[in-house]
């Protein structure tokens, strides 16, 4: 394999690792959000520790290219790098679902990254610094040239990298099928290019490890898969999409898992609702019996488009999805049929309200659990331009998470503050109890488009209901920040408002 130490071959070896790199890093980010939630902490976490241990690997690397600039142990390192990645990858499946429990959403996933991300990162960042080392001592062309071309080459190899494992990739094969596909490569390029020296003690006890690592990994890694319950595990765009089979409330119940959240569930043969909060829908044909136009931001399942067309035969629902499989993924396991006044929209939650349609109802269930939220959801922006798609005494109906304890910072009494403002006639429920001002629950925001009163005595709320309705006006929300477009600090708000608690 001497055609490896050409510079061309060199170069070709630092493109595919910068595209290695970045395919890591992006799938590390994915694989920590099913865990601690897509927050800003879980971005950080992993952006900070790629980086320190990238910068580390680059300081090794210049040593070691200085100390020994051949090509052998070049790939000698790359082939190590690569036996470290699919540790990584192992340690992802076996020892991440079982730590994370206990970490909590801000420090879980510097520790998480720490554990899984450094080393392999460490050595992949002497990749770059060790090629420079090697070509200039082939070449005498010049560091800075050399280093130039190195570095173009790596950071070409980084945006192929960022583009593939974004568009096609995660889509294509799975966050876990693109990991191992990175430590198969890297492990790969690193064999073939210490294959020439195979006489020396080193190189067979090299090829030797990485065989028995390849090895274990075949037998008791990669036969660890979803339980027997399991109808569909894969990875759609944004999240983790599990489908699954349990018995819940003394009914066997199909679940829909959106990462480690509770998406939406289903019974076949009916088309009741099975959470609590997604129950208060049922109150939306009460308030609007000659609906016409309904918008349901965040599809799951499906089923609550489903049980408004049901119940407003007349209506024309339209769904906002943002994951581009759920719907058919939906129709294929949660008997979702087609229906021509049910109409499908793979569109941001935010940016179907820019069609310049009108809506008599809109129900919004896009915040997917307490560890994360789409924070442009959230905003008094969001809720204006939410009015401005209703139509006369439209009603808009949300479902949130939190606790309405009167602490500092609270995400539930800031988005009460946000909401108000925007729909001064509104209501609120607490699906668990109004008494339970620490409890983490559902919360059924309800903002009426106009003067409206539901009264309970026109029958407007139901009796069940009624219990549950928390008095705004009875909350203090003066310490309380609004959430604007600038200023929506929302991953902070959960993490230290409902987590620590």
């Amino acid at each position: 394999m001497q055609f490896l130490s050409h510079r061309v071959a060199l170069l070709a070896v630092v493109f595919i690792m910068g595209l290695c790199i970045l395919a890591m890093e992006l799938v590390a980010n994915r694989l920590l959000s099913t865990y601690f939630g897509g927050t800003i902490y879980t971005l950080s976490s992993v952006l900070s520790i790629i980086l320190g241990a990238l910068s580390a690997g680059y300081y090794i690397g210049g040593k070691l290219g200085d100390a020994r600039p051949n090509a052998t142990w070049f790939y000698g390192v790359i082939y190590v790098g690569g036996l470290t990645c699919l540790l990584m990858q192992t340690l992802t499946v076996t020892l991440l679902p079982s730590i994370s429990g206990d970490l909590d959403t801000v420090s879980g996933p510097i520790i998480a990254s720490l554990i899984l991300f450094f080393i392999p990162s460490v050595i992949l960042g002497t990749t770059s610094p060790y090629a420079i080392a090697v070509l200039n001592e082939q070449t005498r062309q010049g560091a800075g040239r050399i280093s130039g071309t190195v570095f173009l080459w790596s950071t070409l190899g980084s945006i192929a990298g960022s583009l593939l494992t974004g568009y096609v990739l995660v889509t294509l094969m799975g966050l876990n099928s693109i990991l191992i596909s990175v430590a198969a490569a890297i492990t790969l390029i690193g064999a073939m290019g210490i294959s020439g020296q195979w006489r020396k003690r080193s190189v067979r006890l090299l090829y030797a490890g990485g065989a028995v690592a390849w090895l274990l990994w075949f037998a008791f890694i990669s036969p660890i898969g979803a339980g027997s319950s399991v109808v569909y595990s894969g990875d759609g765009v944004y999240q983790r999409i599990t489908i699954f089979d349990e018995t819940y409330q003394n009914q066997p119940t199909r679940f829909l898992f959106l990462d480690k959240n509770a998406s939406s569930a289903a019974r076949e043969g009916s088309d009741d609702l099975v959470f609590i909060y997604t129950k208060y829908a049922k109150l939306l044909p009460e308030l609007r019996p000659d609906a016409r136009t309904a918008l349901v931001v965040g599809g799951g399942n499906y089923s609550i488009p489903v049980y408004l067309r049901s119940k407003l035969p007349e209506a024309t629902v339209h769904v906002s999805e943002i994951e581009p499989s759920l719907y058919e993924l939906s129709k294929r396991h949660f008997w979702l049929k087609d229906d021509p006044k049910l109409i499908n929209h793979i569109a941001d939650g935010r940016r179907i309200l820019n069609d310049g349609r009108k809506y008599d109802i809109i129900f919004g269930d896009a915040f997917g659990a307490s560890l994360t939220i789409p924070s442009h959801l959230t905003t008094k922006q969001y809720f204006d331009e939410i009015k401005s798609s209703l139509t006369d005494n439209g009603i808009y109906m949300m479902n949130a998470i939190g606790n309405h304890k009167p602490d500092y910072p609270s995400f539930v009494l800031s988005e009460i503050k946000t909401f108000r403002q925007a729909f001064p006639n509104m209501y609120l429920f607490a699906t668990d109890s109004p008494d339970k001002e620490e409890a983490l629950q559902n919360y059924i925001f309800v903002g009426v488009n106009g003067d409206r009163q539901l009264k309970p005595e026109d029958g407007l709320l139901t009796a069940e209901a009624l219990t549950h309705q928390l008095d705004v006006n009875k909350l203090n929300l003066a310490r309380h920040r609004s959430f604007t477009d600038n200023f929506a600090p929302t991953d902070y708000y959960l993490a230290f408002g409902v987590t620590k608690q």
